[in-house]
């Protein structure tokens, strides 16, 4: 039986790459329409939770 994990998608992995995190060492577990991603890293087992900058964030949807 195969499985595949939900790896990130372009923008995801561009938001990985800003904070000098590798997109291919991560899976996602979740993501929401407002920008916050929740992750696993595959070697470590951690979860990091990415949250984007909320007064930026509303200013773009001004």
């Amino acid at each position: 039986m195969s499985f595949r994990y939900p790896v990130p998608n372009e923008q995801q992995s561009e938001r990985l790459r800003i904070h000098g995190m590798d997109p291919g060492a991560y899976m996602v577990i979740s993501a929401d329409k407002d920008g916050r991603i929740y992750l696993k890293h595959y070697k470590t087992g951690d979860e990091v939770w990415i949250h984007p900058n909320s007064l930026k964030f509303a200013q773009q949807r001004i």
